[in-house]
């Protein structure tokens, strides 16, 4: 009987990492914000793990990161930044104004999916940056373009 447990367990693990997909997060801070360390973390809601944290580092604007998702995957994020903006927000997390559902199926030929995150647009509640000048907005347009590693049948 324990043989057969054993079993079963081992077939869904093996089904899951059969499933095992390459995401990649490409998180941008607007122009407001590149003072500032900005790191988000991807959670799964499924249960409530992270899976991922991503760092743009002060003085840089963006950065692309690849981590393991699986498809239909739900996905949430929260936001942190530093050093504090004003008096009483450090060590805040700022969640993310939406979740994220990853496709259902792969494509033929598709090798990884891209989900472009722009802080603070995408975030609830983070405060105006002390730097703030102006209009606050990502460049994606800056960023190159996401070239997913080939298949290997």
């Amino acid at each position: 009987m324990m043989v057969r447990y054993l079993m079963i367990l081992a077939g869904l693990l093996l089904a899951q990492q059969s499933l095992a997909f390459t995401c990649y997060l490409t998180l941008a801070k607007d122009n407001c914000w590149t003072a500032y360390d900005v790191s988000v973390s991807v959670i799964d809601t499924s249960n409530n793990q992270p899976i991922a944290v991503v760092t743009v580092p002060k003085g840089q604007s963006w950065i692309r990161q690849p981590f393991t998702c699986q498809p239909n995957q739900s996905l949430l994020y929260t936001a942190t930044f530093s050093p504090n903006v004003w008096d009483g927000t450090g060590n805040a997390a700022y969640p993310a104004k939406k979740f994220w559902t990853l496709p259902v199926t792969i494509r033929p030929g598709q090798t990884a999916w891209e989900l472009p995150v722009c802080f603070a647009d995408a975030f609830s509640e983070v405060p105006a940056s002390a730097s703030a000048t102006g209009v606050c907005q990502c460049n994606f347009a800056e960023i190159p373009v996401l070239v997913p590693p080939e298949t290997h049948n």
